[in-house]
């Protein structure tokens, strides 16, 4: 057998390999087939496989065994404050929350919520927290409001939803997720490169299907896979657990196989592996709704709070109510608030406060239980403040000499010049990802004019 390592007949292509609905962009048009962005060779000569694994850390990437032998570089990257959803926006538009504004799953906006048929149910008997009673909610909220993204209420109370948004009502893997903030998949569809990428109503399974059945026919430039299997089994079983280590072996084996496949049908094969955070095993729980519903105030009247594992955020009606649990969440040993400064820093700030007046983070290791988030009790956890160890991100890649993004911004940039064929070569300075987009997107209108 040759270096490429898989015989095309090793291999059979799904039926719907090529259906639009399944791979976007997928086919290259006759003007754009042979002069792209990624130089105007064929199609077949080059691919970048863009693999996101959410929660895969950099401590369990050194940890267990995975790509050996197939990486030549691997870094830690500096994760983001805020809750998991607001991670994958930032590594597909290198922004963060306060410009791509997902920070949590809910922000306070009565005015715009998608929820207000919620104000109905609320009164209803008991049966109206049971999962098939929530589903049908969502269902409903979906089709009347056209959304396309990740909609889950959660254990969000019923009466509290009529007041919130939820931030990702769009799939962040299509064109325009992000509304005038730019993503790595508009980047793909502006410059038409075809590219095949994953979906988040698909399995890891079937996703890895079809995006190897796109490189076994060498129809796509790039391949975009977002891998979740890997969080759902830490928050359940953890990182010492052996259905993580088999979880983690399918992936390596999987990664492989894709990669000789496209070796054998390109000729050049760039893999770049990612992640958005890391997890920290809980040790520690605390009631800190119990404890704020213990004082005088009311909730709905004084107050609105969404209390998420790692993370409470508070809404306040009056400025007595304010200062007293402020002064509450202070004397508190389970957490932390995170003042305006700080969130500043972190590109966490909103001046209309969407997302929270007051908003405490859990210290490492502890969640608040119960929460409006998760039902059951993680045996790891997310969220907390980006330095806190065992948090950092993970990366690694196949291209030699490269310097290693340190944030999840630069992971972006990095993704951008990959497939713009820029190198970034250790010790060049090398332009943002915003100013060689601008620049690419000025080669072609100016090529578009001559011609």
């Amino acid at each position: 057998m040759k270096s490429g390592g898989v015989r095309k007949a090793a291999f059979r292509p799904r039926a719907d390999a090529c259906d639009p609905v399944a791979v976007r962009r997928f086919a290259p048009t006759a003007a754009d087939s042979t002069e792209r962005i990624t130089g105007g060779c064929s199609v077949k000569s080059r691919v970048s496989i863009f693999v996101f694994c959410q929660s895969f850390g950099w401590d369990l990437m050194q940890k267990l065994p995975f790509m050996d032998g197939l990486t030549e570089v691997r870094s830690s990257a500096r994760p983001i404050l805020g809750s998991s959803c607001a991670s994958l926006p930032t590594l597909l538009s290198g922004t963060l929350p306060a410009q791509h504004k997902h920070f949590a799953w809910f922000y306070y906006s009565p005015i715009s919520t998608p929820f207000r048929m919620c104000r109905f149910f609320s009164y209803l008997p008991v049966f109206r927290s049971s999962r098939r009673f929530r589903e049908n909610i969502v269902l409903a909220v979906k089709k009347s409001s056209h959304i396309t993204g990740r909609l889950d209420i959660f254990n969000m109370p019923l009466r509290h939803l009529p007041l919130f948004d939820f931030a990702e009502r769009r799939n962040l893997l299509l064109p325009g997720a992000l509304g005038n903030v730019p993503t790595i998949i508009d980047f793909l569809n502006e410059n038409n490169v075809p590219y095949v990428c994953s979906s988040p109503d698909r399995g890891d399974v079937e996703n890895a299907d079809i995006i190897t059945s796109a490189l076994f026919s060498g129809m796509a430039s790039v391949a975009f896979w977002h891998v979740a299997g890997i969080d759902a089994t830490l928050t359940r079983r953890g990182t010492s657990s052996s259905a993580l280590r088999a979880r983690v072996a399918w992936l390596d084996h999987r990664l492989r196989s894709m990669y000789d496949i496209a070796r054998a049908n390109y000729n050049s094969v760039e893999l770049v592996v990612f992640s958005d955070s890391g997890v920290v095993p809980i040790v520690d729980s605390y009631d800190l709704r119990r404890r704020i519903q213990d004082t005088r105030f009311q909730p709905y009247a004084d107050y609105i709070a969404v209390y998420e594992p790692t993370m409470a955020r508070f809404w306040f009606m009056s400025p007595s109510c304010g200062a007293i649990i402020h002064r509450i969440l202070l004397s508190l040993p389970c957490g932390r608030i995170i003042e305006k400064d700080e969130l500043a820093r972190e590109g966490c700030w909103f001046d209309d406060q969407r997302f929270g007046q007051v908003i405490f983070v859990a210290n490492p290791g502890t969640v608040f239980t119960p929460n409006h988030i998760q039902r059951d009790s993680p045996v790891t956890a997310r969220g907390y403040h980006p330095d806190t160890p065992g948090m950092a991100a993970g990366f690694m890649c196949n291209i030699p000499g490269i310097a290693p993004p340190a944030t999840l911004p630069e992971i972006y940039d990095f993704l951008v010049r990959n497939v713009a064929g820029e190198g970034l070569k250790i010790g060049e300075r090398q332009p943002s990802a915003t100013t060689l987009i601008r620049a690419k997107q000025h080669t072609l209108e100016v090529g578009a004019t001559n011609g």
